[in-house]
This record gives C-alpha cells, sequence and structure tokens, in this order.
C-alpha cells in the first residue's frame, strides 16, 4: 500500500471530514498536535451567525462604491464573492490592500467620495498597512459615518481607534483565521453591503455538511483532495498550479494564500502557482487547479465553474475541509502562520521613531541594485543572470516580490516578465512565481521563509508527529531566490498621524523583508536582489528584456 493509500484509508476509517463539521477538535490529539486554536479549531465549519441588517442603514443613502481596506485574509474572500456576483451588484467594490501611493490615488488624490464607504478589516486590528491607510483616510474623508470597522476586539489599536473617532464597529469571529474565514463575518459583513444575499451562503454551509453525513460523492472528492494535499506537502518539489480568468483571479488569490500559509510549515508545503494565460479579459467562471510532484503522476486536475454565492462559499469549504484534513495527515498545525506573525511584528516597528531606519543608515540587503534608469543598468543585469545560472538548480525557483501598485496592467506586464525569465534559465526548469508586496507578508510569506530556514537542517520529522508515527522528511532541495521590485510613483502622500509617506513606507516594507530573507536564506539561496523601474512598469521591463536582444546578459538557452 503506497502512501497515497494510506492516507485515503486513515480519512475513509476515521472520517475526519465529518468530525470536522461536528466540532471533534479531540481528533488532533491524534495526530499528536496541539493547534494554536485549541477547542475553536473548527470555529470556521460551524453553523453562521446571522449578519446584523442594522449595518446597511449605516450606508450613504445613493451608495454607489464599497472601499475594502485591508490585507491577505481580510479582503480575499469578500473579493472572490464580488468577482462571482459582479453582474448582479449595484455597487462597486474597491479593494485597498497596497501601501503603493499609486494604489491609493483613486481615493487621496481626488475631492472625498460621499456616495462610498469604508470598511476597515482587520482581524487582530493591528495590522500596520490597514492603520495607516485607515488613519489617512479618516483625515483625508473627515466622515466618520462614512466607516465601519471590522475587527475582533475593541481594545485593539484599530477597535481603539475607532471609538475615539465615534466609527461603528462590527466584530468578526475570534478563533477563525483570515483566510478560513470565506463563510465568517470578516468576509460575509462586507459581502452584505455590496447587496448579496447573504443567506444562500448560510445554506451553502448547511447542504455541505449534510452531505458529508450522508456520505455523497463530494465526500469521496474530498478526501481525494486532502489525500493528494497530503503527498504534495511531503514531496520534494510539489506544485499547485492554479489556472484562471482574470475575472477569477481573486479565487485563485484565495487558494494561493489558503494552500500556501496553512501547509506552508518547518520545510513541508506546496508551492502554489498561478498562470496568468487567460489575463487578456476572459470572463469565464471557471478556475482549474492541479497538483504536480518531482515526476508525473496521476494525479487529477480539480475543475470548478463557479455561478454565484452559494457554489462559492461550496467551494470554500471544499478547500478549508480538504486543506485541515491534509495537515491532519501530515500533522501540522493549518492555523497558526508563525513567519507571518514574525514578519508583522517588523514591520509594525517600521513606523516606530525609536527604530533605526533601513533605508537612511545607508544599508543594503540587496546583493544586486540594478536602477533600469542608470546608464550602467545592463551591466548590473548581466551581473544579475550570471549569478542566477550560477547558482541555481533545478527545481528552484525565484519568487518575484513586486512592491508596486497592483493592477492589472502591472500583474500583465510582471507575469510576462517571470514567462520570459523562465526562458532565459530553461535548462534549470525553474519556476518563477509573482506575489505583490505587501500583500505577500501576511499571506505567501509563510511558505517561502518556512523554506528557507529549513534549508539549514540535515534531517527532521513531521512536525506534530505523535511517537509511533514517526518517519522521516527528505530535507527539500528546493530553493527560494527572491527578486525585489520597486517603481517611481507618480504621486506620493503623507501618512496621517505621522512624518512619513506612503512611498517610503513600502521602500522601507521591501527593505525589511529582504534583510529578514538574507539573515534565514539557504546557504545556497542568493541574496535577494533589487530592481527598480521607473513609473512606467512595462516600459521598464521591456528595457531590460531588450538587453537580451544585444547579447548584454546570457541568451544562450533561448530558443
Amino acid at each position: 500500500m503506497n502512501q497515497a493509500e494510506q492516507f485515503e484509508r486513515r480519512l475513509r476509517t476515521r472520517r475526519i471530514e465529518s468530525r470536522i463539521f461536528a466540532n471533534d477538535f479531540e481528533l488532533w490529539a491524534e495526530a499528536g498536535l496541539e493547534t494554536v486554536l485549541g477547542e475553536h479549531c473548527f470555529d470556521w465549519a460551524g453553523p453562521i451567525d446571522s449578519i446584523d441588517t442594522a449595518i446597511l442603514n449605516n450606508l450613504p443613502r445613493d451608495c454607489n462604491t464599497l472601499a475594502l481596506v485591508g490585507m491577505g485574509g481580510a479582503t480575499l474572500s469578500t473579493a472572490a464573492y464580488e468577482c462571482v456576483c459582479r453582474d448582479q451588484l449595484d455597487r462597486t467594490l474597491v479593494v485597498l490592500d497596497s501601501t503603493s501611493s499609486d494604489s491609493l490615488t483613486g481615493v487621496l488624490g481626488s475631492p472625498p467620495k460621499l456616495d462610498c464607504h469604508y470598511i476597515i478589516a482587520s482581524k487582530s486590528g493591528q495590522t500596520l498597512e490597514t492603520l495607516a491607510i485607515a488613519r489617512t483616510l479618516l483625515a483625508h474623508v473627515k466622515r466618520p459615518n462614512l466607516f465601519t470597522v471590522l475587527t475582533d476586539s475593541r481594545t485593539s489599536p484599530l477597535g481603539s481607534w475607532a471609538t475615539q473617532h465615534g466609527i461603528s464597529i462590527r466584530f468578526s469571529d475570534p478563533y477563525v483565521p483570515g483566510r478560513f474565514s470565506g463563510l465568517a463575518k470578516l468576509a460575509l459583513v462586507p459581502t452584505a453591503l455590496l447587496g448579496i444575499d447573504v443567506a444562500e451562503i448560510q445554506n451553502a454551509r448547511d447542504k455541505f455538511a449534510q452531505s458529508l453525513v450522508n456520505e455523497k460523492r463530494s465526500v469521496v472528492a474530498l478526501r481525494k483532495l486532502a489525500e493528494q494535499l497530503a503527498v504534495g506537502c511531503l514531496t520534494t518539489r510539489s506544485e499547485l498550479h492554479i489556472s484562471a480568468s482574470q475575472r477569477m483571479m481573486p479565487v485563485a488569490k484565495w487558494v494561493e494564500q489558503l494552500v500556501a500559509e496553512s501547509l506552508g510549515k518547518s520545510g513541508l508545503g506546496i508551492l502554489p502557482v498561478i498562470s496568468y494565460q487567460d489575463r487578456e479579459g476572459i470572463e469565464s467562471n471557471e478556475i482549474k487547479l492541479h497538483l504536480e510532484g518531482d515526476e508525473p503522476t496521476s494525479m487529477d486536475q480539480f475543475g470548478y465553474v463557479i455561478n454565484n454565492a452559494e457554489q462559492l462559499a461550496e467551494f470554500f469549504l471544499h478547500w478549508q475541509s480538504a486543506v485541515s484534513m491534509a495537515a491532519y495527515l501530515v500533522g501540522i498545525d493549518p492555523y497558526n502562520q508563525p513567519e507571518v506573525e514574525r514578519a508583522k511584528q517588523m514591520h509594525r516597528l517600521s513606523l516606530d521613531s525609536e527604530t533605526k531606519e533601513t533605508l537612511e543608515r545607508g544599508t543594503s540587503p540587496f546583493q544586486h541594485h540594478i536602477d533600469l534608469k542608470a546608464e550602467n543598468c545592463l551591466v548590473s543585469i548581466d551581473a544579475l543572470f550570471k549569478g542566477f545560472e550560477i547558482s541555481l538548480e533545478v527545481g528552484d525557483y525565484i519568487a518575484l516580490f513586486a512592491y508596486v501598485n497592483p493592477t492589472p496592467a502591472n500583474e500583465a506586464a510582471l507575469a510576462s516578465f517571470a514567462e520570459w525569465i523562465e526562458l532565459v534559465l530553461r535548462p534549470t526548469e525553474i519556476r518563477v512565481i509573482l506575489s505583490f508586496g505587501p500583500q505577500y507578508l501576511h499571506s505567501t510569506g509563510q511558505f517561502h521563509k518556512s523554506l528557507a530556514k529549513s534549508g539549514r537542517k540535515e534531517s527532521s520529522m513531521i512536525p506534530g508527529q505523535a511517537e509511533s508515527r514517526k518517519a522521516d522528511v527528505k530535507v527539500t532541495s528546493r530553493v527560494g531566490h527572491f527578486l525585489f521590485i520597486e517603481a517611481e510613483t507618480d504621486q506620493d502622500f503623507a501618512i496621517a498621524g505621522h512624518a512619513k509617506s506612503f512611498e517610503w513606507l513600502i521602500r522601507q516594507q521591501a527593505h525589511l523583508d529582504a534583510t529578514y530573507l538574507a539573515s534565514i536564506a539557504h546557504y545556497r539561496t542568493v541574496t535577494p536582489s533589487l530592481i527598480q523601474c521607473g513609473t512606467d512598469i512595462e516600459e521598464s521591463l521591456q528595457q531590460l528584456q531588450t538587453g537580451a536582444a544585444f547579447g548584454l546578459i546570457p541568451t544562450k538557452n533561448l530558443d
């Protein structure tokens, strides 16, 4: 019996999926593990509390826009509901999840919009980026009645700020992680404000839970997905390929975060790879997912067509359940995110006046610092790619961390750049993935940092495994290499209550994360490098690629 068959048998005999929805939190003891949420670990699977419809009274009479401020899981589920139901909505959703000053121009660079309502969402109430944007928005709009705060606690920094300014507060579910909040208040409050019928989502939860009791075909599919995710976690170089249209990109990014942050622990995990091949505007509601390991496998392709909120809620529950079941099989806590928490702590200090400022003390964490506007930039590019050719090995990956305005146009330009790098470095069979900063600090950063730290270990045991289930884990040979990308801005804005601006903040965040990655990285990892673009990112990256045509960077691998 191979490993996959063993996993399938364990799931079948122990009925893990139904025990999740019965709130049998003691099943984690079988995995030799105590989760950070303890008896609340399955709150995300419980019955949905009704949403106070009185919140709708806070909206302006002619509210046309909902601006949702938050990072990672605080915004992704709502954005997914919006993209699926967009054609039936009367309001437009604007997500503010970047400290790029260009991304804030629409709200800070023009007179306040009185037909807009601002939802400030932070489960912990301590997220630096959310607090900075919220304070600056209020200073600009000057209308507390146009704001609603969604958080765990009134005593958190965000809750205290809201109370101080007379802003309405709604409380989220305190024990539901952001990435598991597809059917929790963190997602459902702003979803209700968009005009989506939450009752349909509540019905989806009840139907899903009942299907697990009745042993329908959905149970077999759920176990199959959980089994393959578990095998992928223990595979040296596993990848989850996610293909979706531009319309469905919020759903793709929700899966990306759920898998990377929940399963990326102690060097285990699966690298999510989003395909941007459909980014030209195809409006399909289909999303496809496929797991790949070291060698070609018989793993299934999982395809979904999601046309409404009820189907999306079922999709959320299917994947949240499968990820929890996979974590049970390999003995890791899917609900903690130690590396993400460390990143949050570091960046909360970046606005502290007593903290030494990385940018101003003349040090740099970057091995290569390429300014595409400089005359000698092609020489620096040549050095960067020669460094890659020396250090990269088969199966490694390059992560592009783009601290720029996350517009569809910039995403398309960066995705094309990633594809081009893969072509240049083809014989190494490396993967190039794209993440926007600072969002990834709250999501996929968990996987990257966990992998980098674990590379130093010579041997390991599956974390959390009971003594009777010890298993050697082959140390991964996959190594991440990190390429940061910055851009000049057209307009900058001061952060309310601070002497610093958003342009300063996003650069500080990039440098802090590069410094941390350099300090924990595997011995083979190239020290993080930086490419600085002009205001037109597509033009700047095209300039870089043009260097290949003149033989100024290694191109022997191109067809």
